[in-house]
């Protein structure tokens, strides 16, 4: 297996030779060894370069010297598989229960390449699992066909050019791909060609999926365990890697502008949002009280634990908005009680003083009543003086009267000046705690 470059190997400083830029193409058609590449580069390149010299001593410019002399080997890729077929044997396949590890070395159909034009399986996009460090996803550099030319394609040449950009591993579950086949390595897929050239390996795999059997539903996905990488259906790694995680929904399950929800309905609900095809057969959802148990695949469990997270924030928002808006309830409210305080203060001023006015007056008929009374103590009363003793204690009742109804109105008044009072300042106090704690 040749020696991958990342994105961040230096770029060699040869690029702009035409030259070096063709044979950068053909070495990566070759898909031999590191050792066996660069050998045979250096054959052609000193072959290349001597007929070019050769060429331009009889009158070819450089530019069309390159041409020719790259014309006169013959085309890039047919060349590259006649190299191929000559310094390597055909590759074996090593079947293990229904898995297969398949050696890496050659490729017989598909090229993966970074989109800097060089191999790489750093930056590999792993559907369904766990992705390599990546600074470029690889692509397919050509459509998928048979070593012979012929349209029919199998599924080893799609395995074979998988594995040609991989330094560890490939571990194929044939058994989950094909489960009622024997013969695995030699299946045609469904379309006469693949156009995946260009792709990225995670929609060349599903390009590849969708020309077989049950493709659309279940596809191909590769996911990195350990030191390997396995291709399989995804519904076997669904199955295979499955774990039980416990999720606390309660705090869900009263939404800040809404009813609370049934925990059966919440379990539902997150079903019909998450791969609603999935569970009953790859995966499992319960609801016991208010915990939420899942047993799935990591990738629904990051799809479960996004969704909540999502949920939570919703129910954040929700309550920010009930915040901001009670506190501008609050601060209206406010408002309105300042102004009345600022009017009953107003009236409770003039009560008081028509209640100074009653008591004076009061006070006067008194002093009448006395003098009276003081008058007729030790003799007949006129009939005048009867008269005004009359008056006089008609005033004191009439007085008496209003000077109490006066001063149970302003001890109403005052009274709901002082609840006013108290209702600002715990308005105050809220609006301070809000204003301090800020939106979360």
């Amino acid at each position: 297996m040749s020696k991958l470059r990342t994105t961040t190997d230096p770029v060699s400083s040869s690029a702009s030779d035409p030259i070096d830029r063709w044979l950068d193409v053909f070495v990566r058609l070759l898909r031999l060894s590191p050792a066996e590449s660069q050998r045979i580069r250096d054959e052609l390149e000193d072959h290349l370069r001597a007929r070019v010299d050769d060429l331009m001593l009889v009158g070819h410019t450089e530019p069309d010297a390159v041409r020719t002399a790259v014309t006169e080997l013959g085309e890039t890729a047919e060349l590259a598989r006649q190299f191929q077929s000559a310094a390597k044997p055909r590759r074996r396949l090593t079947m293990l229960a229904g898995s297969a590890i398949v050696s890496a070395g050659l490729v017989v159909g598909a090229v993966l390449m970074t989109q800097s034009g060089t191999p790489s399986a750093a930056g590999m996009v792993v559907a369904g699992g766990q992705a390599a460090d990546q600074t470029t996803e690889p692509v397919f550099l050509h459509d998928i066909v048979s070593a012979d030319g012929e349209p029919d394609v199998s599924f080893r040449q799609v395995v074979d050019g998988i594995d040609d950009v991989i330094d560890e591993p490939l571990i194929v579950h044939y058994g989950s791909i094909f489960p009622d086949s024997l013969v695995y390595t030699n299946i045609e897929l469904l379309r006469p060609s693949l156009p995946v050239a260009g792709l990225s390996l995670e929609q060349g795999l599903t390009v590849v999926s969708n020309a077989m059997p049950g493709g659309y539903s279940d596809p191909l996905v590769i996911q990195r365990s350990d030191k390997a990488y396995e291709l399989a259906r995804r519904s076997f790694f669904d199955r295979r890697d499955a774990v039980l995680i416990e999720y606390d929904v309660n705090h869900l399950l009263r939404p800040p502008t809404a009813e609370a929800i049934g925990p059966q309905e919440f379990s539902d609900t997150v079903a019909a949002l998450i791969e609603p095809t999935l569970w009953g057969d790859r995966a499992r959802l319960g609801i016991v009280g208010t915990t939420l148990l899942i047993h799935a695949h990591p990738r629904i469990h990051d799809q479960v634990a996004d969704l909540l997270a999502r949920i939570e924030d919703r129910y954040e928002h929700q309550r920010a908005e009930l915040r901001a808006t009670e506190l501008q309830r609050s601060e209206t409210r406010r408002q309105h009680l300042l102004g009345e305080i600022v009017r009953f203060e107003r009236s409770a001023e003039r009560l008081e003083g028509e209640l100074r006015i009653a008591r004076q007056d009061l006070f006067a008929a008194r002093k009448v009543l006395f003098r009276v009374e003081s008058d007729m103590r030790d003799r007949e009363p006129t009939v005048e003086e009867l008269v005004e003793h009359a008056a006089a204690q008609d005033e004191i009742e009439t007085m008496t009267d209003r000077v109490q109804v006066l001063e149970t109105r302003s001890g109403r008044l005052r009274g709901t000046i002082s609840d006013y009072m108290f209702e600002v300042s715990s308005l105050e106090a809220l609006i301070a705690s809000e204003g301090a704690s800020g939106p979360e």
